[in-house]
């Protein structure tokens, strides 16, 4: 890969020296991935964020744990996306722990390898409104590359038995989301929405599914984001 660290703009992850590229020229990570890594329970050895973008997910869920993975992959169909992920990789002194994958989800051909799959996907369905005039962002935002149902089967696949598939959504994804769950074998466990401002109308929810196994649903209490577009942790 291409990794012409010129084009990227340095920022912190305002934990210990972990920090990440970022672009102008491309999409730039929310709120919303950093609370998903803070969702995760940090005691995973084998790791896989899917769809990962700039590698947010990935880089700030290895940052928080005290206990580190052994393995880290992340998985990107856009190629100027996945060089940027490299280049925070490198960055950082990962390059033994993580592996970028620049292709699409549906070729990974590893099976039964992680303990948690993480994944914040494009929320607007397939068919629905009108995507972004912007190639990039609209691949970033819309399902015009990748669906839900095809994520959760690739979590799926990718998990061991008592795997965690933890990811976020729209709201109105919630009911498809736990169908998907249920045709590829995943018990919702934690789900918790969250809103821009306390008391509103909650925007997005994060859930966890466990592989194989038959799990009780908690329902944590809402939690309230100020910052739906934020960039650093």
């Amino acid at each position: 890969m291409e990794q012409n660290e010129s084009r990227y703009e340095l920022e912190k992850l305002m934990i210990d020296d972990y920090v990440i590229y970022q672009s102008k020229d491309l999409y730039r990570f929310t709120s919303d991935a950093v609370m998903l890594s803070r969702f995760a329970e940090s005691d995973k050895k084998t790791v896989a964020d899917i769809c990962s973008g700039s590698g947010i997910i990935g880089l700030h869920y290895y940052a928080l744990c005290k206990i580190k993975p052994q393995k880290v992959m992340l998985c990107e169909l856009q190629k100027e996306l996945a060089d940027m992920s490299a280049a925070s990789v490198k960055k950082n002194g990962l390059e033994n722990i993580f592996t970028v994958i620049n292709g699409d989800i549906n070729a990974l051909s590893e099976r039964g390898e992680y303990d948690l799959v993480l994944c914040n996907p494009p929320y607007k369905k397939r068919g629905s409104g009108y995507p972004s005039a912007n190639g990039h962002l609209a691949i970033c935002k819309s399902e015009l590359r990748v669906t839900l149902d095809e994520i959760v089967s690739v979590a799926a696949k990718l998990l061991k038995r008592r795997g965690s598939l933890v990811m976020c959504n729209a709201v109105d994804r919630l009911k498809e989301t736990f169908a998907a769950f249920s045709k590829y074998g995943l018990s919702p466990d934690r789900l918790a929405f969250v809103t821009s401002k306390a008391g509103g109308a909650p925007y997005l929810f994060m859930i966890e599914g466990i592989k194989g196994v038959k799990t009780a649903l908690s329902v944590l209490p809402e939690i309230t984001n100020s910052s739906k577009d934020f960039s650093g942790a």
